[in-house]
């Protein structure tokens, strides 16, 4: 069973042209600074939204006469918060920056996933620089297209709409019901649709390996077997058995404490249920 991925959001790369140059590592460092300490001028826009008593997501616009600010959090009482800031800087050359952190192991493979993709594309912009780590990615470029401190204003406030609308409502069927139990090691998920449903026993076992057992009910039988096949020659996962729409394996390297991996199942639930996955994503190890 994979896990669905805790959303993101990053401004995208429109604004910028591919030209190349060189940079002052002062500047860099000294717009992480500001960043930091809070410096984002006057609130001119925000949105918050408490999703099913799980995720609350909350963003704010700031501006100045040269500067406007994206500022986003995503929290919830499963993980640890998600931070977002953007900063869109006008005062020289137009100048981007945008900084994501969360501490929380969830949010390890989407950080790493966000880096790869923006060491590749920031390659071709205008002085870029890219940090990365297990906890954040900070990154930043420049630009010689022309943008009006209201553009930016009205992109950035857009963005901050988008922020919460993205985990509001899915375009994929909707589970009628997802339920996550467990007693001691052993954690059930129960996904239930119309036409089709999905039962599923995780036994967590020390040093991060779990036992999967998943039975599929209402899904064409070469689906399954699709999904099946997609669990063989991964490094992590072994013993692969699949009979009569259930699957089951052994996967290792699931660095999450057992309160985190019950966190996780529970995150999965959420997004069947609110349509933001398809349900087959439930089958199939990327």
């Amino acid at each position: 069973m994979t896990f669905t991925k805790l959303a993101w959001i990053s401004i995208p790369l429109a604004f910028w042209a591919c030209t190349d140059s060189t940079s002052s590592e002062d500047s860099w460092n000294s717009a992480i600074h500001d960043i930091n300490e809070g410096n984002y001028g006057t609130l001119i826009y925000e949105r918050q939204a408490l999703i099913d008593d799980i995720i609350t997501q909350e963003c704010k616009v700031y501006t100045t006469d040269s500067k406007v600010v994206f500022s986003a959090v995503t929290s919830s009482d499963i993980t640890d918060p998600l931070t977002t800031f953007s900063e869109f800087d006008i005062s020289e050359r137009m100048k981007f920056r945008e900084e994501l952190y969360s501490t929380d192991p969830l949010y390890e493979d989407v950080l790493q996933e966000l880096c790869s993709i923006i060491k590749e594309s920031y390659s071709s912009l205008k002085n870029p620089h890219v940090i990365c780590s297990d906890t954040a990615v900070v990154y930043a470029a420049e630009s010689d297209i022309v943008k009006t401190l209201d553009e930016i204003k009205e992109y950035m406030n857009g963005a901050c709409d988008n922020y919460v609308k993205q985990v509001l409502e899915g375009s994929y069927e909707k589970a009628q019901s997802c339920t996550v139990d467990y007693e001691g090691n052993i954690a059930h998920v129960n996904a239930t649709y119309p036409n089709k449903g999905a039962s599923v026993k995780a036994t967590f076992l020390e040093g991060g390996t779990v036992l999967w057992e998943e039975t599929y009910t209402g899904i064409d039988s070469d689906l399954f077997l699709q999904g099946c096949e997609s669990h063989k020659d991964k490094e992590n996962i072994s013993d692969v058995l699949c009979e009569e729409g259930t699957l089951s394996y052994r996967e290792t390297g699931i660095d999450l404490p057992f309160d985190k991996f019950i966190s996780a199942l529970k995150f999965t639930c959420y997004t069947l249920h609110r349509g933001l996955v398809p349900f087959e994503d439930m089958l199939f190890e990327e």
